[in-house]
């Protein structure tokens, strides 16, 4: 970052207004958006770390591994998606966003256990990997959904984020000229 830029952020009201002022320039479909994308960031990064730290030989398992975190990870989405936690007002309710995540994250790690012993594989030598990753997401996805809240509540009560795609200029339908 610049001096000119840390000087302007200083001079516009610190940080608060740096952190709270992006949300005028982004509309609420981005912020689910950005919300999902870190959502899956987080969970995939997380997965492979405590594979690489809990697992003996994380390179004899690579299938496994990577079936197991593609599954549980699109089940996790797929119940935050179903208990409605990516919306505008799930983010900014912190206890909401707890309740959903624990559900969600219970859900698909007790599917795609269930899955993986139906298929007949040994679950045995997974078991300290599955937990250690699910007790890191329990750890950071409740964290970054706490600052989320707290932003997005305090950017609503401002007015903050764009209603829609189009700000400022907006084409009139039948004219050629802008309103």
């Amino acid at each position: 970052m610049s001096l000119g830029a840390v000087e302007t952020i200083h001079h516009r009201g610190g940080l608060e207004e740096a952190l709270y002022g992006w949300m005028r320039r982004v509309n609420k479909q981005k912020i689910i958006g950005y919300v999902l994308m870190v959502d899956l960031m987080v969970m995939l990064i997380s997965g492979l770390a405590s594979a690489w730290f809990l697992l003996p030989q994380p390179s004899g398992h690579i299938f496994i591994i990577a079936c197991d975190l593609l599954a549980t990870c699109a089940m996790v989405v797929y119940f935050l998606q179903r208990f409605w936690a990516y919306t505008i007002p799930a983010l900014g309710a912190l206890v909401r966003q707890m309740r959903s995540l624990l559900g969600a994250l219970l859900g698909a790690f007790v599917s795609v256990t269930g899955v993986m012993f139906l298929l007949g594989i040994d679950v045995m030598p997974y078991r300290l990997w599955l937990l250690g990753w699910m007790l890191s997401m329990l750890m950071v996805l409740p964290l970054l959904r706490l600052i989320l809240a707290r932003v997005i509540a305090t950017a609503e009560m401002r007015g903050e984020p764009a209603r829609g795609h189009c700000r400022g200029r907006q084409a009139l339908r039948g004219s050629d000229r802008a309103a």
